[in-house]
């Protein structure tokens, strides 16, 4: 049976949901003069996102951010 759309999501006790947008979900965590953005599998995608670890090198303070990031868009 194919998804169909709906005018208001599920309530009730027994459900849990929350929006889900097409990207990568990404946590980013700088430790000392090192950032790391870190799937929600451990695995560490900085060099796929350097204007993110840039961004986190002008930190002052030790940062920890989670947010979804819109996919990668290759360039014939």
């Amino acid at each position: 049976m194919p998804a169909v759309e709906g005018g208001r999501p599920p309530s009730g006790p027994l459900w849990i949901h929350e929006l889900k947008h097409d990207g990568y979900r990404l946590m980013v965590r700088r430790d000392g003069p090192r950032i790391r953005c870190f799937t929600r599998n451990g695995h560490d995608w900085g060099d796929g996102f350097p204007a993110i670890v840039l961004a986190g090198l002008g930190q002052l303070a030790a940062v920890m951010l989670i947010g979804l990031l819109p996919p990668r868009r290759t360039v014939p």
